[in-house]
């Protein structure tokens, strides 16, 4: 399978129109260590960016044995490169690391997730003895539970009552929120 991403083997032109400041506050931590980017050399800078490029490149393909379940070599080899062409148009777009599903849910809907997930649990876990989803591709996967749980109006009615009572008994002082101000 061809890659998508053919480049030519010169140098690369670097137009020096398009030269990307970085701020002098970045600071890279890794535990105990930091790295001010406005003390860094080039030669580190571009180390950086080579290092974490692969990195993504790699940690993009990854694949758990349900992943490859099934699958032929060839089959599994097309999968990682697919993932990794993903990557790379995100990392080109400007997009990788940004969430894709929309904002994330706070107040009365991230307690009403939150409720229906502990019941979905309760039924998939205890009652049906099945595994609740984990690794790559989870996160779609309950959610798509949820909106399907949801769609019984009784169900949905149910939980928001729940969530409304679980709001009720949280006072400010619990949130260490000053209302006041």
């Amino acid at each position: 399978m061809a890659k998508a991403n053919t480049q030519s083997t010169a140098a690369p032109v670097i137009d020096a129109t398009e030269v990307i400041e970085i701020p002098d506050n970045l600071v890279l931590r890794h535990g105990d260590w930091e790295l001010r980017a406005s003390t860094a050399s080039p030669a580190t800078l571009a180390y950086l960016l080579q290092n974490g490029f692969n990195q993504s490149m790699v940690d993009s393909a990854a694949l758990g044995k349900e992943d490859k379940e099934g699958l032929s070599d060839d089959e599994v080899k097309a999968l990682v490169n697919d993932k990794k062409q993903k990557r790379f148009e995100n990392i080109v777009a400007g997009t990788v690391g940004t969430r894709v599903g929309g904002p994330r849910a706070v107040g009365i809907d991230k307690i009403m997730n939150d409720v229906a997930i502990e019941r979905l649990k309760a039924i998939l876990i205890t009652q049906k003895g099945l595994k609740w989803p984990s690794g790559k591709g989870a996160a779609e996967k309950i959610a798509a539970f949820v909106t399907k749980y949801m769609g019984d109006a009784a169900r949905a009615s149910d939980v928001r009552a729940e969530a409304e009572r679980r709001m009720s008994q949280v006072a400010p002082s619990d949130l260490d929120i000053d209302f006041a101000a």
